[in-house]
């Protein structure tokens, strides 16, 4: 996805000095591929982070609930139009917020729901 966020800049000015035609992409769309980027960027850290034999399940369990505190945190930026935790998302300049909110809010429901069994463990 990187990439492919990537070749919108390369594309536009390689094609064009061309003088060929090239593609017109829709800003929203950008807009929104920037945030998958940002957000997978985000999970593979988590996935490094659960990554190897060494670990003990409660640090494991740590690194997820930090993780859900951290969808928690970036709901509320996102609310408010703060992008500090998403760089490419930022760089895009979207025009509002309310689809990321949404889906990142869900994201942390999803995560809330998967751990949901654990959680009582905790308390």
């Amino acid at each position: 996805m990187i990439v492919l966020y990537s070749i919108k800049a390369f594309n536009a000015g390689i094609i064009v000095d061309k003088n060929k035609y090239y593609f017109q992409f829709d800003p929203a769309w950008l807009s929104d591929l920037a945030l998958l980027v940002d957000i997978s960027k985000h999970i593979n850290l988590l996935n490094i982070k659960l990554q190897g034999r060494v670990h003990l399940t409660n640090k494991l369990f740590e690194h997820v609930c930090v993780f859900e505190l951290k969808l928690r945190l970036w709901v509320g930026q996102l609310k408010r139009c703060n992008y500090a935790h998403f760089p490419t998302l930022s760089t895009s300049q979207p025009n509002e917020a309310t689809t990321y909110v949404a889906f990142v809010g869900q994201l942390r429901e999803q995560l809330k729901n998967l751990l949901a069994d654990l959680h009582p463990i905790t308390h």
